[in-house]
């Protein structure tokens, strides 16, 4: 029984192929999933942003009206009132920030 020494050549050939074509596969798919990740990252940290303006706007509202109340309550304001309007002029500014810069991000896109 003789071995084809080109053959087995062959085979080594085809191997050596075979590694760097799944090299170069698995690379390309690593940076297409590392790049939907960060991109998915950054759209939780906007989410993350967002809520928290939210809940900056929320509460500013509640103790804006908490001082509207409590200055109806008593027949006239006790500086909470400018308190809580201070509050929500802050809230909406930021607010108003994040949504313009989420605005710019997505038109630079």
């Amino acid at each position: 029984m003789t071995i084809d020494l080109n053959a087995w050549w062959a085979v080594g050939f085809l191997f050596v192929i075979e590694i760097v074509v799944n090299v170069i596969i698995t690379n390309r798919l690593n940076k297409k999933l590392k790049e939907r990740d960060e991109k998915q990252e950054q759209i939780e940290k906007a989410r993350l942003e967002y809520e928290l303006t939210v809940l900056d706007v929320v509460n500013a509202s509640a103790k804006l009206s908490y001082a509207l109340a409590m200055a109806i309550k008593r027949g006239s304001p006790n500086g909470e009132v400018e308190a809580g309007i201070e509050a929500y002029n802050n809230a909406m500014q930021k607010e108003e920030k994040f949504l313009k810069e989420q605005a710019l991000y997505r038109i630079a896109k």
